[in-house]
């Protein structure tokens, strides 16, 4: 694999070099500004670029742009947790994923590389076996000053809905789609397990909220649902709903490859009392698919993005294949089904 790698933070390139090195790939091109990274997109032919967030020169969005309009997959680099929420706003940009870049240690050299590399090895193979999805755009919605706590509606009836959704690769700029086009005062409450590193979580709920005006907060252990409200899973552990409807976190089963795991979610929605809506969106692997698969069993209704609006058809397409999913839908219809979904149920109430 080919890689350009933007950015003005030496230690971080030369670290970076050098352990891409390790796996066979090249560092191919080093730009310290965006003028020198548009160039060097151009003239080498990269197949990723690595671009930080605190790039100097022209505006970030023009630079990803035109980078990804030329075809290299591009990935952001946060420097820091503070930085998420902007590295998440431009996802609709150009860019395909947001990864925190790895700790240097007192040696220089990359701690934790090893899920860092797994990364773009997943975007390297996508580049090469995915066709690029189609554009959804969604409107900003009003950015709020400050953070509370509280959640939009009351508490969640125990004959209210559930709305349950997993996602990973592409899933944040999905999500946002889905969330601009919900109602506000949406009579149900809405769980996510977004595969997503632990500190990334809070800046995930906050950057969702502001960007679609729709309530989203990190899930918290013991916490009781509302309605018209999304709550992100926001920890290393699996997110679970207990019977009597509390959101819980639990380290079994330790053997997941995922922690948020879809599956486990999933599953753990099988006992409650009134089956809801599940949905698996874009995402690498098969996360999702059996858990879908029972709530489907269970009497839950079950839907699958589709492989043209998907940055990865692997989850979905995994549900698709076993009979998961009883709907496969573009992205651009999922808010309807889930709002015609809350609104059945409330008529059957």
């Amino acid at each position: 694999m080919r890689i350009l790698v933007a950015s003005a933070q030496r230690l971080v390139v030369e670290a970076v070099r050098r352990a891409v090195s390790r796996k066979g790939w090249e560092v191919v091109h080093v730009s310290r500004d965006g003028d020198d990274a548009l160039s060097g997109s151009h003239t080498e032919k990269p197949d990723l670029v690595l671009v930080d967030l605190d790039l100097p020169g022209r505006p970030l969005k023009e630079i990803l742009r035109r980078i990804a309009s030329s075809g290299p997959c591009v990935v952001l680099l946060a420097p820091s947790k503070a930085a998420v929420a902007r590295g998440y706003d431009l996802l609709g940009e150009g860019a395909a994923d947001v990864l925190p870049p790895p700790t240097i240690d007192v040696e220089g050299e990359l701690f934790g590389d090893v899920p860092f590399l797994a990364r773009l090895a997943t975007h390297a193979r996508l580049r090469h076996s995915t066709p690029a999805p189609e554009s959804v755009p969604f409107a900003r919605g009003p950015a709020e000053t400050g953070r509370r706590r509280q959640p939009f509606g009351s508490v969640l009836p125990a004959d209210a809905p559930l709305v349950a959704i997993g996602a990973s690769t592409g899933g944040p700029a999905a999500l946002a789609a889905i969330f601009d086009r919900l109602p506000r005062d949406l009579a149900a409450a809405v769980i996510v397990v977004q595969h997503i590193e632990e500190g990334f979580a809070q800046g995930l709920a906050s950057w969702l909220e502001e960007r679609t005006g729709f309530p989203v907060l990190p899930a918290q252990d013991g916490e009781t649902l509302c309605l018209s409200t999304a709550y992100v899973a926001a920890m290393d552990r699996h997110l679970v709903l207990s019977p009597d409807r509390r959101l819980r976190y639990e380290e079994e089963p330790r053997s997941a490859v995922h922690k948020p795991s879809v599956d486990v979610f999933f599953e753990s929605l099988v006992a409650q009392a009134s089956p809801g809506l599940a949905i698996l969106l874009t995402g690498m692997g098969r996360d999702g698919a059996e858990g879908l698969a029972k709530l489907r069993r269970a009497g839950w209704s079950t839907v699958a993005q589709d492989e043209k609006t998907s940055i990865v058809w692997g989850m979905p397409r995994a549900a698709a294949e076993i009979g998961a999913a009883q709907q496969v839908l573009p992205l651009q219809a999922i808010a309807s089904v889930i709002e015609a979904f809350v609104n059945r149920a409330a008529r059957r109430a």
